[in-house]
């Protein structure tokens, strides 16, 4: 899953592929924020270049489906969904999500 997939590569850094396009990730942490976040004006990095990329349909399920209580991609992450896992930090008031690799 997509969802997945970026937590991951933004997490480690390196070479991401989306729609064809390259994108060269720097280790970034992701925030569940980051994928219903609009990129106004030219991004700053690779990773909110992907963000920006990233197609309208994905972004407009994201917005209900990463914080959905059991059932959501967060939810399903923190469970174990298909071989990916995810773990989840607050720093602060600041929520990211990291691979447990």
């Amino acid at each position: 899953m997509l969802f997945f997939d970026i937590i991951e590569k933004a997490f480690l850094g390196g070479e991401f592929i989306y729609n064809k396009e390259k994108f060269n990730l720097q280790p970034t942490l992701v925030q569940p924020v980051d994928f219903q976040r609009r990129i106004l004006g030219s991004p700053s990095n690779s990773y909110e270049a992907l963000l920006k990329a990233l197609d309208t349909n994905f972004k407009t399920l994201a917005r209900s489906e990463v914080y959905r209580i059991r059932k959501g991609w967060v939810a399903q992450g923190l469970r174990g969904y298909h071989g990916k896992k995810i773990r989840l930090i607050k720093v602060d008031q600041d929520i990211f999500l990291i691979p447990d690799l």
